[in-house]
């Protein structure tokens, strides 16, 4: 961590974060309200926003600058969390800080073994992974939370700025000449990343309209790739793929990997003449271009207008081609047992909106058949292994035989109503719901156990096989010193294994 914050600003931080928590905002504000406040020193508006009344993590966002918190406000892609420029304190499980966060609050002399939640510090910038804040971060965040507390303390939040309306005038605590900061209101400033329009030359329009019409569907994705590059202990970054899939026979077209050289907007602006550059590349000239409704290519898509795009497009809400092309080619890049450990989470799912670290500590849970308790297996697993990992390992656990469809369900509290369990968030196969899921859904091979947050004895559920439903109890038994490398994999069982076919009469 180059430049990291000084003994003073870290004591400062905390003893704001602990401020924050003792007044609550979250059960205040609304999520969608925020305050700017003016970094004059920075030459930037910081705003500042209130997390956790709807469920996610609690704790206080700062989105640096208009193109960071317009983004927020006017874009709604799965990946926007990962193209912000922003600062956070959330308040996370103490089990789940990794070993520096760890080591920082030890050299602070910090107490927190009586608090259900601990600080946590991040820097997002766009085209990198969350990290460490540095001295500049600190400082910016110190002024924030300390404007977010004087605010709080007021109690009057009615010229606070609404991102889900129009309104463009906002709350700003400005700093004067003697130290004091006073309020305005104004109108936001311009954001100058949407001065930058789309475009698409005409030689590439003549190229596309001189190739014949034909009957195909084609269908296309730009994702973020969910592995990261860097050397390990250095800050890493990611890259975008643009992927184009025939949908009748699923064969992959292009698999082009856009970096983030400048900025997210100047890689934005690449997409759609790239999209019809590979279409010239493939001779192709489709009735139309299938994309998902409401992810990234859909965002480039609508703000170029789909009536000054060459092919007509069709949202759809699944694409199953692309879908199952997109598996194998993720499967054959980077999901492979023998690949080393990138040392960090692929991208969060849906349901969370913070990412963390992945240290090396080992959970543990027990996996019981939920009509006989006393058959169980206890399974380790690591902290950046996914739903899917454990659904491999309890279907090793439990000598099954033949793959069924599954899913992992999250309900607020223990019960034996399956339907208050099938109710609540849903994790469930890759290919078979693409993962562009029903609502509720979450993909479950891209939910790490660390990112689900589990807390020690929370139980959650696991139904294999929808037909014959074997239903089981998942109980979290917390984190563990266990010695073992090859990870998932079962250190205590209980119980002989039920056939998976009861009735199954191996002599017809």
């Amino acid at each position: 961590m180059k430049n990291p914050p000084s003994k003073t600003q870290w004591k400062k931080l905390y003893n704001l974060a602990n401020t924050v928590a003792e007044l609550k905002p979250w059960k205040i504000l609304s999520d969608y309200m925020v305050f700017g406040v003016r970094l004059s020193d920075y030459d930037i508006n910081g705003y500042v926003g209130i997390a956790g009344k709807h469920g996610q993590s609690r704790g206080v966002f700062v989105y640096m600058g208009e193109p960071s918190m317009e983004r927020v406000r006017f874009m709604g892609s799965p990946e926007i969390v990962m193209e912000l420029s922003m600062l956070t304190l959330t308040f996370e499980k103490p089990e789940t800080l990794p070993d520096k966060d760890r080591k920082i609050i030890s050299s602070l002399k910090l107490n927190y073994h009586s608090v259900e939640d601990v600080p946590f510090f991040r820097s997002y910038s766009p085209g990198l992974h969350p990290w460490y804040l540095n001295k500049d971060d600190a400082a910016i965040l110190i002024i924030c939370l300390e404007q977010a507390v004087e605010l709080l303390r007021r109690g009057k939040f009615e010229k606070l700025l609404d991102m889900r309306s129009e309104e463009k005038k906002c709350l700003y605590r400005i700093p004067g000449e003697d130290g004091k900061w006073t309020e305005i209101v104004e109108e936001t400033p311009e954001n100058p990343e949407f001065e930058k329009v789309f475009f698409i030359r005409k030689g590439s329009l003549d190229d596309l309209n001189e190739l014949p019409d034909s009957n195909k569907s084609i269908q296309a994705r730009l994702f973020p790739l969910p592995e990261p590059n860097g050397k390990k202990g250095e800050r890493p970054s990611f890259a975008y793929m643009l992927i184009l899939v025939d949908s009748e026979t699923e064969f992959l077209l292009t698999d082009n990997i856009l970096e983030i050289d400048s900025t997210i907007r100047d890689m934005e602006l690449q997409v759609p003449e790239m999209l019809i550059n590979e279409l010239v590349v493939h001779g192709i000239k489709p009735k139309q271009l299938e994309i998902i409704k409401g992810c990234k290519l859909s965002e480039i898509l609508r703000q170029l207008g789909y009536e000054n795009f060459p092919v007509p497009v069709k949202e759809k809400k699944k694409l199953k081609a692309l879908g199952n092309t997109l598996n194998i080619l993720l499967n054959s890049l980077f999901y492979r047992d023998d690949l080393p450990d990138p040392g960090i989470t692929r991208n969060a799912p849906a349901q969370s909106e913070h990412f963390h670290e992945v240290d090396d500590r080992i959970h543990v849970i027990k996996v019981a058949l939920m009509y006989d308790k006393s058959v169980y297996r206890k399974i380790a697993i690591r902290s950046d292994q996914t739903l899917k990992d454990l659904h491999d390992a309890i279907f090793d656990a439990f000598d099954r035989e033949e793959e069924h469809l599954y899913s992992f369900f999250f309900p607020d509290r223990p019960t034996k109503s399956k339907r208050a369990i099938t109710d609540s968030p849903e994790y469930t196969l890759t290919g078979m719901t693409d993962e562009f899921f029903d609502e509720g859904q979450n993909d479950a091979s891209e939910a790490t156990i660390q990112s689900l947050k589990l807390r020690t004895k929370q139980k959650f559920y696991y139904i294999f096989d929808w037909g014959d439903e074997w239903w089981h109890e998942l109980t979290y038994e917390g984190v563990k010193d266990i010695r073992k490398k090859d990870l998932p994999t079962v250190i205590v069982a209980r119980g002989e294994s039920p056939p998976q076919y009861p009735d199954y009469d191996e002599e017809d």
